[in-house]
């Protein structure tokens, strides 16, 4: 079982949190992302990973989105969210699953991952932390 690794050195990453734990500070070796996703270590966010997510108006932007949509391709999100969010989508996307704001699902058939939002940005200060953003967010979006 997982719980009995020590997260001695982490602090310093994630101020404490599990969001600074890597697949070799987990495992005590390497690790594929798939067999790292599926610990039990990394099934719900914290409150510093929540905040690390809500970081940046485009981050802001996909998660609004999929409130809404509560189902979306990087293609959709693309289409969905006001302004330009350049090319690097991709990147706010991965840092939203390491946080564990969202969840990264592969459909047969499809080239495309689709993105759902998880329960933890249903948290009543993430919501408000959200709605009280949107309009800067508008704003600092091209």
């Amino acid at each position: 079982m997982m719980a009995a690794v020590s997260q001695k050195g982490d602090e310093g990453v994630s101020g404490g949190g599990q969001l600074g734990r890597t697949p070799e500070s987990v495992l005590g070796r390497s690790a594929t992302p798939t067999e790292f996703a599926s610990d039990e270590v990394r099934t719900s966010a914290t409150a510093a990973d929540l905040i690390r997510a809500l970081n940046n108006p485009i981050r802001r932007s996909v998660l609004r989105f999929l409130q809404s949509n509560a189902r979306a391709s990087s293609t959709e999100i693309r289409r969905g969210i006001p302004g330009s969010v350049g090319n690097n989508l991709n990147h706010h996307l991965e840092i939203l699953v390491t946080t564990r704001a969202v969840r990264r699902d592969k459909q047969a058939g499809h080239r495309e991952s689709f993105y759902t939002p998880t329960e933890a940005i249903r948290a009543p200060w993430c919501l408000t932390a959200l709605k009280l953003s949107a309009e800067e967010d508008s704003l600092a979006l091209p």
